[in-house]
């Protein structure tokens, strides 16, 4: 029985953890995938590719048989190079190149087109460059 004053007791806390730690287990995620959920700004965004990477999942491995390991892992980071890595990189490229560079980087980056090379500004102008994120709906 938990004591008010020194709360859950060890073994109702390690119940919880591993609790947790099944739940996890059963939700169909790859752990390296999880950081590709903080790239996107918007809820939106953050929905559209929590869609997409459960793709492979859903679409790919209970529809094909795979007589050896290898070509199920072919069709898989195929399939995830298509439907997580190359969306989270698309949401990363959409947002706006703005801020200051290293002396050496604007050096060079003052050739290139002002699309691809954004535009500087001085940190203490920083917060009113950046664009205000999408309503959150």
């Amino acid at each position: 029985m938990p004591n008010e004053a020194t709360g859950p007791s060890i073994a109702a806390r390690i119940a919880v953890a591993v609790g947790v730690a099944l739940f996890a287990a059963a939700v169909v995620i790859d752990y390296a995938r999880i950081l590709l959920l903080l790239i996107p700004r918007t809820r939106r965004d953050v929905a559209i590719l929590a869609l997409l990477t459960q793709i492979p999942y859903f679409f790919v491995s209970p529809w094909y048989a795979f007589p050896r390991f290898e070509d199920y892992a072919v069709v898989m980071g195929r399939t995830l190079l298509l439907t997580a890595y190359l969306p989270a990189l698309w949401f990363l490229l959409r947002r706006p190149s703005v801020g200051p560079a290293p002396a050496l980087v604007e050096r060079v980056m003052q050739k290139w087109p002002r699309w691809i090379s954004g535009w500087a500004v001085p940190p203490s102008d920083l917060s009113a460059a950046i664009p205000a994120p999408e309503s959150r709906r």
